[in-house]
């Protein structure tokens, strides 16, 4: 078993045990771990493999964990870990600052947007717009089992948001209601698969049977070129079910890239397709390395 530094061991828990924040507090968290962990031990690299593998294992489904363990290793390899790791902390930052911006083109005034589970970028989005003044009301999921859509309902109605959580159940009967659905990723596959929430595939199933467009926001390192549809290692986790007892639920579902309309990321807002992800993950990549 390898020693981890307790600046990283306590990041790499407190990922395996989060429940609600997703792939970007993740992938923070675990950089300032690591961070934390280079100032107090320079030896670090010497296990750079090791690091490696228990970053991405503790959430094998957050693609922005193989981004932070992949900077990790190949900044080791170039004998300057913490300089790229910070490249890395400022591409994610002038990301998740442009993101809200480049997204209004999407809005008109009044545009009622319904959305599932927690993202923090759907939430900086949707406070942008209301504070422009084009957002008009806003239809959160429930997002069961776990109930991150209340927490993004709580967090939008703190800034005056007119914001309404419904059961997932009802679905079908609110995508009538609104304009556009938005929702976040916790992993993109090269092949254009959305990894997120589950319950997001049969929304967008249903949206597209309502003919209503589906955006994804995302940072460009929520894309995992490593992996296709067919090959991403996806995970479960116990809940607690009120009257009943505990049971183990798939986490996320697989969202085929027929089913979604847009990406919206802080290059731009693109048809959703291979190419164009790829492309998106190629030029953050040499941001970062260049």
């Amino acid at each position: 078993m390898v020693e981890l530094p307790n600046p990283l061991f306590t990041a790499l828990e407190e990922v395996r045990r989060e429940r609600i924040r997703g792939a970007a507090w993740s992938a923070l968290r675990v950089l300032e771990g690591l961070l934390d962990s280079l100032n107090a031990n320079k030896k670090l690299c010497g296990i750079n493999e090791k690091v490696y593998g228990m970053i991405i294992d503790a959430n094998p489904s957050m693609s922005s964990l193989y981004w932070v363990a992949m900077v990790f290793k190949k900044g080791c390899e170039l004998g300057d870990p913490e300089n790229y790791l910070r490249k890395l902390l400022f591409e994610i930052s002038e990301a998740r600052r442009k993101i809200p911006d480049v997204s209004l083109v999407i809005f008109e005034r009044g545009t009622k947007v319904l959305t599932l589970s927690y993202s923090s970028n759907v939430e900086l989005v949707l406070r942008n717009a209301f504070r422009r003044g084009v957002l008009g009301q806003v239809i959160a999921l429930e997002s069961r089992p776990g109930g991150e859509g209340i927490n993004l309902a709580q967090n939008l109605k703190k800034f005056g948001v007119n914001i309404r959580v419904v059961p997932d159940s009802t679905m079908h009967i609110y995508l009538k209601k609104v304009d556009i659905i938005m929702v976040g990723a916790d992993s993109i596959t090269r092949d254009g698969c959305l990894v997120h929430k589950v319950g997001t595939e049969l929304l967008a199933r249903e949206a597209l049977k309502e003919k209503r467009p589906l955006f994804v926001v995302f940072e460009p390192f929520k894309i995992n070129i490593g992996f296709n549809c067919s090959g991403f290692p996806m995970i479960t986790r116990k809940y607690e079910i009120e009257g009943w007892g505990e049971e183990t639920y798939p986490l996320f579902d697989m969202t085929s890239p027929e089913l979604i309309s847009r990406g919206i990321t802080s290059e731009g807002i693109f048809i959703w397709e291979p190419g164009k992800l790829k492309d998106v993950a190629e030029s953050f990549m040499r941001r970062i390395f260049d």
